[in-house]
């Protein structure tokens, strides 16, 4: 299998070990454990590798020509995808593109220990991350240790599948599936937890969102969202309609029963269309101005009471 042309011509030979290893020591995590695989005929070898960070395992999207040199891109796709969660040293990093076959990958908005995300058969990758960001508030809430990850592989290494599972309060949860990303199947196992821990506060209606929305605006670099809520109906049955603006684009969520519960659908439908995109310029593509979507404006407050 040739070289990934999604990856940059060059990556200095050993350049990211050391960064790797210097991201370890700031957060006093374990040394980084690089595992490497030979295939091909000695004349023509191929090397894959993988190396775990933090119990996390990060594996080379292609085969090398040596060693030294899958160590180094390993540890390069680590370090990534740590910085792009916001675990970072003094140095930069460049951003790169891990490919799989028949894989999309997704922007990671998550904490402590993942890789990237992709798809599951009945929930987008967009949505279904939202459980390890639960997980974490929920441990941290109840003053609990963070949830750690383990992963394990099946397949060769061009074509690996990971199923992970998630140790929490002194126990484990884990789906049964295999998945074409590790970090699709860290989102699995967490899901699984998250359902047999805290399910009242998926019922609840995702109370994430808002602070999930706050910080991607932040990294895209759009002020914060601003929430615009109107009530309407009898006073024993008002329903309250709200819409979030975002970088001059509006959302409006699906009416409910309270002005909290309106405010957080419409978060969840600028999050999840936002996160879905793949460019700030695909993010102002046009959609329906039905409740629950994309809207060019916000709806006419007319007939309706602005809620304080």
């Amino acid at each position: 299998m040739g070289d990934d042309p999604s990856f940059p011509s060059k990556i200095s030979a050993g350049a990211y070990k050391p960064k790797l290893l210097e991201l370890c020591r700031k957060y006093r995590w374990k040394q980084p454990e690089y595992k490497t695989a030979k295939e091909g005929p000695d004349h023509m070898p191929r090397f894959a590798a993988t190396v775990v960070v933090n119990d996390v395992a990060y594996v080379t999207p292609h085969q090398c020509r040596s060693s030294k040199e899958a160590t180094n891109l390993a540890a390069c796709v680590a370090f990534n995808q740590l910085a792009r969660l916001g675990f970072s040293s003094t140095a930069d990093h460049i951003d790169i593109k891990v490919h799989q076959n028949n894989k999309r990958n997704a922007q990671p908005s998550d904490i402590r220990s993942t890789s990237l995300a992709s798809r599951e058969p009945s929930n987008s990758s967009e949505v279904l991350h939202v459980y390890k960001n639960q997980l974490q508030q929920y441990a941290q809430k109840q003053g609990l240790p963070l949830p750690q990850y383990s992963c394990e592989t099946e397949g060769p290494p061009h074509d690996r599948r990971f199923r992970s599972r998630v140790a929490f309060s002194g126990k484990f949860y884990e789906c049964q599936q295999f998945f074409t990303t590790l970090k699709e199947a860290e989102q699995a196992a967490a899901k699984v937890a998250v359902e047999a821990i805290c399910p009242d506060e998926i019922q609840k209606g995702g109370g994430l969102f808002k602070t999930l929305l706050q910080e991607l605006a932040q990294k895209l670099g759009f002020l914060f969202p601003t929430y615009k809520t109107v009530q309407s109906g009898p006073p024993h049955d008002t329903t309250f309609s709200s819409v979030v603006q975002i970088d001059e684009e509006s959302y409006q969520g699906q009416p409910a029963k309270t002005k909290k519960q309106a405010e957080l659908n419409a978060a969840e439908i600028a999050y999840n269309t936002l996160i879905n995109c793949s460019d700030k310029c695909t993010k102002r593509q046009k959609t329906s101005t039905i409740p629950g979507t994309h809207i060019p404006h916000p709806p006419s407050t007319h007939n309706f009471s602005l809620c304080q």
